[in-house]
C-alpha cells in the first residue's frame, strides 16, 4: 500500500483558487508485523499489467493480420466467382466442356469456407482484445472504459449497495465483476451480501486461490462469455420450460392415438396385401384414421407449433452457453468441489453439455416444417402418423428426465464467473490477503486496510479496530479528510470477505457479518419524504436488524456516515446519541463519522467511543496557502477544521471577520 498526500493551493493573486495534486509517494507506516500470505498469482506468473499489455498488443496484431487476410480472400472469392460465371457461360454456349464448371465451383466453395473461418477468427481476435482491454482498464481503475454492471438487487440489499457504490452501474461492482452474463453478476452479488457458513467461505477461498494461477482458463471463460452479454433472459426462460408442466401429460390420450396411428396404416396395408382384409375395407379404415389425424392436427397443431417455437428459440439462445460449459468442463482438476459442496463443477458441466446437445438434435426434426421440400414430408407424416405428437413426446421425455437438473447446469456458469471475478482480483493484486473469518471473533481488526477502488499510487492504508460489542469507533475530521472513504473501505472489504475473495489489507480478522450502512440517504419529492425523515427510517431499519441479529446470536456491524444532517445541531446530537445507545445495547459493533466534535463529549457515549480522526495541515508560504491531507488515521478527536478555509478557496472570500464591527473583506485576491 502506498500513501498519497493531497495538496490544495490558494494564491492571493487568484480569487478562484487553484487545486493541484502532489504526486509524492510516502512509505507505508506499518508498526505491526505484516503476515505474508502465499502469492495467489504464483511466482511464475508475469505481473497483471505486463500480461495485459502484451495480450492487447498481440491481439491487435492478430486482428490486423485477419483483416488483411479477409480483404485478400474477398478479392479471391470475387475472382473465382467471375471465373465460374465464365465457365457457366462457356458450358451453356458449348465453347467449353460441361465439366469445366466443376473446378471453379470446388475452388469457390473452398475459398468461401476459408473466408468464413477467417471472418470468425477476426471476430474472436477482436473479442479477445476487448477482454484484455477491460482487464487493463479495471487494473487502472478506469471506470469509464468498463461496461456498466446492470445489476438489480433485492430491496433488503439496495440501501447498503447504494452506500457502497454497488447498485446500478456502481463503480465498485463494475470494477469487481468480470462476469459477462446476468447469471455471473447475480451470483457474485449474492455471495457479497448473503453471509454463508465458514466451510463455504473456506471452499470459495481455496477455489479463488487456485484459479488466480489459471490465467489461460479465466481468459477462455471470459472469451466464451462475450457472445452472451446481451442474452441475459434466455436461461431463465429455458429453465421455466424445462422445469414446468408438460403439455402432453394433460392429454395422454393423444399420445396413445399417435402410437396407434404409427401401426394402423402399415397394418391395414399388410392385411389388404395378404387378403385378410378387403381392399375397400382397408381404404375405409384408412380414411377414418386419416380424418381422425386431420381433426387432431387442425385442433392442436397450432398449440404444438407454439411449443416447438418456444423451445427452439430458447434452445438457440442456450446453445451460446454451451461454450461456457465446455470451458467449465476443463476446470483444473485440483480446484475442488463447488463452493456449496454438493457436487463437482466439471461433472455438472459435462452432463449439461451432453444433455443440451441431445435436446438440440431432437429439435432439428421440428424445424423440417420450415423447409420448402421437407415441409411436404412433414405434413404427410403428420396426417398419417401424427408426427408432431411423436416429436413433442420425445421432447417431453427429455423434459421429464433432465428438466429438473437444468437449473444446476446454468448455476455452474454463474458460480464460475463469480469465482473467476474474485480470482482475477487476486491475480491483479498479489499483495492483498484472504481474511480470517472466525465465529468467535467479536471485533473487526484490520492492518493496512484501504479502499479497493483507489490505485496503489493513491491508496493510504490505515490500521483500525471496530468493536468489541460495547465499543463504537468515532471517526472525526475535516471536510475531504477521508472519513467516508474509511467507512466504505471497511464495508466493501467485509463484502469481499463474505464472497471468499481477497481483501485490500495486509491482514484482516473479522466475524461473519453483513454491514448495515447509512451514507447516501436522499429525500423524495414524490413520496413527500424529507432527507431527515428518510435518514430516520433508514436508522430504524438498522436498529431493527440489529435486534434481529441479537436474537439470532449473529454479529452485526453498522457504518454511519454524517447521519441526521437535516436538523439543528442540538437535536441532531441528541438523536444520534440515542440511536448509538440503541445499537450498542443490541450488541452491535460499528463506526460513525461526524463533523460534530461535541458528540464525543457526551459523558455516557464517551465511555463507549474509540476516538480516531483525520486532519489537514495548512501552511503559508509567502502569498500561497497550502492545505495538505495525508489521510492517516490518528487517535483522539480532530483538533482542526477547514470549512472557512474551503469557503475562501472556492472564491467566496474570507469569512474571518464576518459578523464583526470591522470587515476588511477577503484578504486573498
Amino acid at each position: 500500500m502506498r500513501r498519497r498526500t493531497a495538496v490544495f493551493t490558494v494564491r492571493d493573486s487568484d480569487a478562484t483558487g487553484l487545486m493541484s495534486t502532489d504526486g509524492t509517494r510516502m512509505a507505508p507506516d506499518r508498526n505491526a508485523e505484516r503476515l505474508e500470505p502465499p502469492n495467489p498469482a504464483g511466482p511464475s506468473e508475469p505481473s497483471a499489467a505486463s500480461r495485459y499489455a502484451a495480450e492487447i498488443v498481440r491481439g491487435a496484431a492478430l486482428e490486423r493480420d485477419m483483416r488483411r487476410r479477409d480483404a485478400s480472400l474477398s478479392v479471391a472469392r470475387g475472382a473465382v466467382f467471375l471465373i465460374g460465371v465464365v465457365a457457366v457461360i462457356g458450358a451453356v454456349t458449348a465453347t467449353l466442356p460441361g465439366w469445366s464448371v466443376i473446378p471453379p465451383l470446388l475452388v469457390f466453395l473452398a475459398v468461401a469456407g476459408w473466408h468464413e473461418w477467417i471472418i470468425d477468427q477476426r471476430r474472436v481476435a477482436a473479442a479477445r482484445r476487448g477482454v484484455f482491454e477491460r482487464h487493463a482498464a479495471r487494473l487502472a481503475r478506469d471506470g469509464a472504459a468498463l461496461p456498466p454492471a446492470r445489476l438489480e438487487l433485492p430491496r433488503e440489499w439496495a440501501a447498503t449497495a447504494d452506500d457502497l457504490d454497488l447498485s446500478g452501474a456502481g463503480p465498485f461492482f463494475q470494477w469487481l465483476s468480470s462476469a459477462r452474463t446476468a447469471l455471473g453478476r447475480e451470483t457474485l452479488a449474492r455471495w457479497l451480501f448473503a453471509v454463508p457458513d465458514l466451510a463455504t467461505i473456506e471452499r470459495r477461498q481455496a477455489c479463488v486461490a487456485r484459479l488466480a494461477r489459471e490465467s489461460a482458463w479465466r481468459d477462455a471463460l471470459a472469451l466464451a462469455g462475450e457472445q452472451l452479454d446481451h442474452r441475459d433472459a434466455a436461461p431463465a426462460m429455458f429453465v421455466d420450460w424445462a422445469t414446468g408442466p408438460q403439455w402432453l401429460a394433460r392429454r395422454a390420450w393423444m399420445k396413445w392415438i399417435a402410437r396407434g396411428m404409427a401401426v394402423t396404416f402399415p397394418t391395414l396395408g399388410l392385411l389388404a396385401w395378404t387378403g385378410w382384409l378387403a381392399p375397400s375395407s382397408a381404404l375405409a379404415a384408412a380414411a377414418i384414421a386419416w380424418l381422425v389425424n386431420t381433426a387432431i392436427s387442425v385442433a392442436y397443431s397450432g398449440s404444438i407449433h407454439e411449443i416447438f417455437q418456444e423451445i427452439s428459440s430458447e434452445s438457440d439462445e442456450v446453445r451460446h452457453y454451451l461454450a461456457m460449459l465446455r470451458v467449465a468442463s476443463m476446470l483444473p482438476g485440483d480446484v475442488g468441489p463447488v463452493p456449496n459442496g454438493d457436487s463437482d463443477l466439471r461433472d455438472v458441466a459435462r452432463e449439461g453439455i451432453v444433455r443440451l446437445t441431445s435436446l438440440r438434435r431432437a429439435l432439428i426434426l421440428t424445424r423440417a416444417r420450415h423447409d420448402t421440400i421437407l415441409a411436404i414430408v412433414h405434413i404427410a407424416l403428420q396426417l398419417f402418423v401424427l408426427w408432431e405428437v411423436h416429436l413433442l413426446d420425445r421432447l417431453e421425455r427429455w423434459q421429464r428426465r433432465w428438466g429438473s437438473r437444468s437449473p444446476r447446469w446454468f448455476a455452474v456458469i454463474g458460480e464460475l464467473e463469480a469465482l473467476a471475478s474474485l480470482a482475477t482480483v487476486a491475480f491483479e493484486q498479489p499483495d492483498w490477503v484472504f481474511p480470517e473469518l472466525r465465529d468467535d471473533a467479536r471485533e473487526i481488526r484490520a492492518e493496512a486496510i484501504g479502499h479497493p477502488l483507489l490505485p496503489d499510487s493513491m491508496r493510504v492504508a490505515n490500521d483500525l479496530v471496530i468493536g468489541p460489542t460495547d465499543r463504537c469507533l468515532l471517526v472525526t475530521g475535516s471536510n475531504m479528510s477521508g472519513k467516508s472513504t474509511l467507512l466504505r473501505s471497511v464495508g466493501v472489504n467485509i463484502l469481499l470477505a463474505n464472497a471468499g475473495g481477497v481483501v485490500c489489507a495486509a491482514r484482516m480478522v473479522l466475524p461473519r457479518c453483513e454491514p448495515a450502512t447509512s451514507m447516501h440517504v436522499r429525500d423524495s419529492l414524490t413520496d413527500h419524504v424529507s432527507r431527515f425523515l428518510a435518514e430516520l427510517r433508514r436508522l430504524k431499519e438498522i436498529v431493527d436488524r440489529a435486534t434481529e441479529a441479537r436474537r439470532a446470536r449473529r454479529p452485526f456491524v453498522f457504518l454511519l456516515d454524517e447521519v441526521l444532517q437535516g436538523t439543528n445541531s442540538r437535536e441532531r446530537r441528541i438523536a444520534v446519541a440515542h440511536v448509538l445507545r440503541r445499537l450498542l445495547s443490541e450488541g452491535a459493533i460499528g463506526a460513525i463519522s461526524t463533523h460534530d466534535l461535541e458528540l464525543g463529549a457526551d459523558p455516557e457515549l464517551a465511555k463507549a467511543f474509540t476516538m480516531v480522526h483525520f486532519r489537514e495541515t495548512i501552511t503559508v508560504e509567502g502569498e500561497t496557502r497550502r492545505m495538505t491531507f495525508d489521510y492517516r488515521l490518528r487517535d483522539g478527536l480532530c483538533p482542526t477544521t477547514n470549512a472557512l478555509v474551503l469557503l475562501e478557496w472556492v472564491g467566496l472570500g474570507s469569512a474571518r471577520h464576518v459578523g464583526t464591527a470591522k470587515d476588511d473583506g477577503p484578504p486573498l485576491r
